[in-house]
């Protein structure tokens, strides 16, 4: 059988098939018809769970109030040896409360104006093209021992 060498199975590795041709994706995806609305909070809860919890009752407002409450709270607490919840505690309950009002008012307002509110539509997306590389070519010598190690015969 006449087996093809190294460098011929490079060259035949390297060529492109010949059915590979250049494609071009594009989708087009358009936002979509609804709007994703932020949920009602209720202002009394908000102020209750603010109230009662702290800044854990925060919570149900917003992560980023709640931390920062969270911070002042443990401040006061070390600094004026509890005395400062006095003053934290209550501002966590009317924060919460106003934070929520906050909400429900964006929540109208989405209402009132759904487009302006709706995810924007993602980029379209390309494919790449497929590149051949092209495959190095290795000759290799034949072996040969050093002469200090044959053998006499």
């Amino acid at each position: 059988m006449d087996q093809p060498t190294v460098p011929q199975q490079a060259q035949q590795a390297a060529a492109p098939p010949p059915h590979v041709t250049n494609v071009y994706v594009t989708q087009t995806v358009s936002a979509p018809a609804y709007a994703v609305l932020p949920q009602q909070k209720n202002v009394a809860l908000a102020a209750i769970l603010g109230f009662c919890f702290g800044p854990l009752g925060m919570l149900y407002v917003g992560f980023t109030p709640a931390l920062i409450m969270f911070v002042a709270s443990l401040a006061a607490l070390f600094l004026t040896f509890g005395f400062g919840l006095i003053i934290t505690i209550p501002i966590c309950a009317i924060w919460a409360a106003t934070e929520a009002n906050k909400q429900n008012a964006q929540f109208a307002l989405a209402v009132q104006h759904p487009t302006q509110y709706a995810p924007p539509a993602p980029p379209q997306v390309f494919a790449p093209q497929p590149v051949a590389q092209p495959v190095p070519v290795v000759q290799q010598q034949p072996y040969e021992a050093p002469p200090e190690s044959r053998l006499n015969s």
